[in-house]
């Protein structure tokens, strides 16, 4: 639900004081009342630390709950940057996995708006955005980069699961039949492209190799995933 902030780790740890530490010298020590005072004023402090941490947990997802985008649900921009900040701060660590970054591309939306109006579009996107975000782990980010274009932050993974999942996600939308009004069918694709960040340090830098690889996706036809080797 967290994510995993650093913080939440934290949590663990205090918990794992408490059952391996405080409570074994708590019953051991049951005629002594100072004894007890000592330990069970431990176990305040620690529990007071776990409500602290979980507060801030919960007061940055209500926050990110309340940044979405009104039409598809999805993150809106102005919380990229946080995020993508975070991701490139963890790649500090000795082992950081590195993470992934998928710009994606509705092909030809805006054919769609052309032939059957802008709230059917709407619809379709709405749709889209629910597909995309079912295909992606909890753990990850999807932000409405603009228009019909989608950016993805995968949170700690190696280049091939980076690959992996948007190949799930161009998979679930080229599968799915939209549906339109007067009961008609739509079929639509998109094209993904894949960017890795290991042992990088500039967030934009990344976004650029995905939007360059999206470009390579369009120019290959469209309907693929193609993956930046840089």
């Amino acid at each position: 639900m967290f994510d995993q902030p650093p913080s939440l780790s934290d949590v663990g740890k205090s918990i794992q004081h408490i059952d391996k530490e405080v409570l074994p010298k708590l019953e051991s020590r049951l005629e002594d009342r100072a004894a007890i005072f000592l330990q069970t004023e431990i176990i305040e402090h620690k529990l007071a630390k776990i409500r602290f941490i979980l507060h801030q947990a919960f007061d940055t997802h209500m926050e990110f709950e309340n940044a979405r985008d009104v039409l598809t649900q999805l993150l809106n921009r102005r919380f990229m940057h946080t995020v993508l900040s975070r991701e490139i701060n963890l790649q500090r660590r000795p082992d950081a996995l590195g993470f992934g970054l998928l710009l994606l591309d509705l092909d030809h939306f805006k054919q769609i708006n052309d032939h059957h109006g802008h709230a059917v579009g709407d619809v379709v996107l709405k749709k889209a955005a629910n597909l995309i975000s079912n295909a992606i782990r909890p753990s990850d980010f999807a932000f409405r980069y603009g228009g019909e274009e989608v950016l993805i932050v995968l949170v700690e993974v190696e280049p091939s699961m980076t690959k992996e999942i948007a190949e799930k996600i161009r998979k679930h939308i080229a599968q799915h039949q939209f549906s339109l009004p007067e009961d008609k069918r739509l079929r639509l694709t998109t094209s993904i492209g894949c960017a890795h960040a290991k042992g990088k340090y500039d967030y934009q830098m990344v976004i650029n190799e995905a939007d360059k690889a999206l470009y390579q996706a369009k120019h290959l036809g469209r309907n693929r995933v193609f993956m930046s080797a840089t």
